[in-house]
């Protein structure tokens, strides 16, 4: 008996070790797989932490760059540089840094709908993009009641009236647009139409100017040039001020007026004030990438005082400005 009792308890005690030897297995993985994830999440927020200082790095470097190399040059030679800007890259720890600085001035700003030509403008644009002109009268009047401060809908618009009856229910911003995205929150902004819209419009700081440098638009910006001079009619003569551009490009008024695609027609409409032939603003988009991680930052610099303003920064890719391709029915 005393033979069994002892067999009995020798196997209870390694019945106990067996169990406590699992027990503290288990344990040791559950505390390696915490270390491990707390490492990886050190990891994350360093990098986090260091390309955000990148992206810092990248705003000064862009404010520097302008005032040395490009604020210093005559308007033809800033011109020359932004027509076909080279990138600027960066080698950097495990990765790359890669800065395009491009003019400001080829856009429509979207906080000028309630001043001056703004809406006018907006409307051609949207008719020599292809949309109807009723339907771009009540586009242009949406997104004029979207910034003003009363509740009195233009004819076509649409004030809380209207947005609160959607679902989810919301309200106007009764503020000047602040990314060219808001357009999807207005009334009739489809994501054809805003899609389309894109490469031509931007959202600037109120009272920005909204003027465009003729010496750098590229054929596929004719379209804003054209919304400029009066709408679909001068889209032919747009693309051709653009595709036979003098080398150092229009001096002034005069020289373009002089230009045969202007000869015989009637700029009385057209809005001349708003045309200029040096760029106002810098648009500087910085890509970071350093291992998997990326980052994404856009620049707008005032430049028209002759030192380099930061006007906007914005982050993602929701805050770059896509190019303008040049299609088929832009061609003369």
């Amino acid at each position: 008996m005393a033979a069994r009792k002892d067999i009995s308890e020798r196997g209870a005690v390694l019945l106990t070790t067996i169990l406590v030897m699992a027990v503290m297995a288990t344990l040791a993985v559950a505390i390696f797989d915490d270390l491990r994830y707390a490492v990886r999440r050190a990891n994350n927020i360093q990098t986090a932490a260091q390309m955000e200082l990148y992206a810092d790095g990248a705003e000064d470097f862009a404010a520097q760059y302008l005032s040395t190399a490009m604020l210093s040059v005559s308007p033809a030679q800033m011109n020359g540089q932004l027509a076909a800007p080279e990138p600027i890259v960066f080698p950097i720890d495990n990765g790359v840094m890669t800065l395009t600085v491009r003019d400001g001035s080829q856009c429509l700003s979207l906080a000028q709908l309630n001043r001056g030509n703004g809406r006018r403008n907006f409307r051609q644009l949207l008719e020599v993009l292809g949309v109807a002109p009723a339907q771009a009268t009540q586009l242009v009047s949406a997104a004029a009641d979207w910034q003003d401060s009363d509740q009195l809908p233009l004819p076509g618009g649409a004030e809380d009236g209207h947005y609160l009856s959607l679902e989810p229910p919301y309200r106007t911003a009764n503020t000047p647009i602040t990314s060219t995205v808001e357009l999807r929150a207005i009334r009739g902004f489809d994501a054809e139409i805003f899609q389309a819209l894109r490469p031509y419009v931007c959202a600037r700081p109120d009272p920005a100017q909204s003027k465009i440098n003729v010496n750098t638009l590229s054929p596929g910006q004719a379209p804003l040039l054209a919304a400029y001079l009066g709408g679909p009619d001068w889209l032919v003569a747009a693309t051709q001020l653009i595709s036979e551009r003098p080398d150092g490009g229009y001096t002034d008024m005069n020289a373009l007026r002089q230009q045969p695609a202007l000869q015989g027609q009637d700029l009385r409409d057209a809005d001349i004030d708003a045309l200029i032939f040096a760029p106002n603003y810098i648009w500087v988009e910085a890509q970071i990438r350093q291992g998997e991680s990326m980052r994404l930052r856009s620049f707008e610099f005032d430049i028209s005082e002759g030192a380099p303003k930061r006007l906007t920064r914005r982050r993602g890719a929701e805050g770059l400005r896509p190019i303008a391709a040049m299609s088929t029915q832009d061609q003369p």
